[in-house]
């Protein structure tokens, strides 16, 4: 007999999906039957009695637990689990885009405690602050079950990204390396220090052409992950896909893997899988690409 299990989806879902992508949106969550979904970028669903999220639980036969932030990027977490609940945080605030804890009991009388996020935007330092804050709440949960997803806005220390090996802090050259430059050029990187335009959070930014002239140089970060490994925390789909780059971002031409789910190690022993679902059908309703993976729960 097989153990039970529950199944995880994790999305940015691009400013609400209130362009008319909502409906595509949840029907797609509804076609994976998943069993816990950690949302982000849930803009627009506090309007109007929350409307949209009240949609959202109608339509998947789900719990709701929002996290609404002054800046309107909201982080939501959706379940099927029963008695699940919501669990306040004195620094939740402190987050430029909030994050949550939401505990999920589990048989045997144990607590599966899922933190979602949804990470600065634009400076690696700023993230690095955050992440250490969301350690501070995770760690006394480590050797438990204890996950965290999310949109960090961070690479990720081995991956590759436009053929480049990420380390830490990896230097590129932009004279020197051609496609680079042109998706510099084009779309730029969201978050890396220095670079970006603050008055669109929501887009893959344009690096300035000043800053270009100034220093033809782009420094990319991986300092977020690479401080999770240190902690001990698991990247789950690099564990299963050790060689395959597992790109998320953007999703009309994806080249960048930023999305995440992190697992405790008793927790990480207990998945069983964890896919990337890609797509042109996906790539028409948010940016990014979802996270879809699933673990054991079982006594």
């Amino acid at each position: 007999m097989r153990s039970p299990r529950l199944k995880i989806l994790t999305w940015n879902i691009l400013e609400g999906g209130m362009d008319g992508r909502l409906e595509g949106i949840l029907k797609q969550i509804r076609s994976v039957r998943a069993d816990v979904v950690a949302l982000q970028e849930c803009n627009g669903w506090n309007f109007r009695g929350s409307k949209l999220l009240r949609l959202a639980k109608r339509t998947l036969g789900m719990a709701g637990f929002p996290f609404w932030t002054t800046h309107g990027y909201q982080p939501v977490v959706l379940t099927k689990v029963p008695g699940a609940a919501a669990v306040e945080h004195d620094d939740q605030d402190h987050f430029h885009l909030g994050y949550q804890e939401i505990r999920l009991p589990l048989p045997g009388g144990r607590t599966w405690h899922f933190f979602n996020t949804h990470l600065n935007p634009f400076v690696e330092s700023a993230r690095v602050a955050e992440i250490k804050t969301l350690m501070r709440a995770m760690r006394p949960y480590r050797n438990g079950f204890c996950s965290l997803t999310g949109d960090l806005n961070s690479l990720a220390e081995g991956d590759t990204f436009c053929g480049i090996r990420m380390r830490r802090r990896t230097r590129v050259d932009l004279n020197r390396d051609r496609l680079v430059r042109i998706l510099f050029d084009y779309v730029g990187l969201c978050g890396q220090d220095g670079y970006g335009d603050v008055t669109n959070p929501t887009a893959w930014l344009r690096v300035p052409v000043r800053i270009r002239r100034m220093q033809d140089r782009v420094e990319l970060r991986a300092e977020v992950t690479s401080y999770l490994k240190r902690q001990g925390w698991t990247d789950l789909y690099r564990t299963f896909h050790p060689a395959e780059p597992g790109y998320t971002v953007p999703s009309r031409q994806p080249f960048a893997r930023i999305d995440y789910a992190w697992l405790s190690p008793a927790l990480a022993r207990r998945a069983v899988s964890c896919e990337v679902l890609s797509g042109t059908r996906l790539s028409k309703l948010s940016d990014h690409f979802p996270l879809l993976w699933e673990v054991e729960t079982g006594a």
